[in-house]
């Protein structure tokens, strides 16, 4: 239908609203920073990406806790601690982003925006439809990277005043409607600003 669209009326649509058109609005949790890095992820189908934070936490200096919402309860690791808590629809995973210090989210599109409106910085492998939707907002490592992985979570748990500084910074890049993934009243602008388009070009 989109492509339709282009080819008959020359109106392109970002690839970002049409994927991910919005996020659901969040209050700021007030919660202790009490966990070092959480994920979201389906850990049984996307097996890869949850392993490789595994594997970099392992290689990390600083062995953070490992926070999992997503595939088996109880999930267990000889040399990290690793929280995992199953389906995510059993656990309000907002709290979980708002207790963590930083998220590790690849190949995710609403994850990222849930933790940057509790304050939780997010790193992301470098993926091009991800760098689309986030921009600077998210913290980039070079893909399938483990060890530059296990440096940028040493780097971002250790230093409190960068990780705020970069929280600050996606939060105000988010509520502003700057990134692809956009609150549900900043898409509803966009769908409004697209329709009023096409109604122009067919009247």
């Amino acid at each position: 239908g989109f492509d339709f669209i282009k080819e008959k009326f020359g109106i392109e649509f970002d690839n970002a609203f049409l994927r991910y058109p919005a996020c659901k609005e969040y209050p700021i949790l007030e919660a202790e920073k009490t966990n070092a890095v959480a994920t979201i992820a389906r850990a049984n189908d996307g097996k890869k990406r949850v392993d490789h934070t595994i594997q970099a936490i392992e290689r990390s200096q600083t062995k953070p806790k490992f926070v999992l919402i997503g595939g088996d309860v109880g999930m267990t690791h000889p040399t990290i601690d690793i929280d995992s808590k199953g389906s995510w629809n059993g656990y309000n995973k907002i709290k979980i982003f708002a207790e963590s210090k930083i998220a590790v989210q690849h190949w995710s599109g609403i994850p990222p925006a849930e933790a940057i409106q509790q304050k939780c910085v997010v790193l992301s492998y470098d993926i091009p439809y991800m760098r689309e939707l986030f921009g600077d907002a998210l913290v980039w490592v070079e893909k399938d990277n483990i060890d530059a992985l296990a440096e940028a979570i040493d780097k971002w748990i250790w230093n409190d005043d960068l990780r705020q500084e970069q929280a600050d910074k996606a939060y105000e890049m988010f509520v502003n409607g700057e990134l692809g993934v956009k609150l549900q009243k900043h898409c509803a602008d966009l769908v409004t600003h697209h329709l009023r388009k096409l109604v122009s070009h067919q009247s």
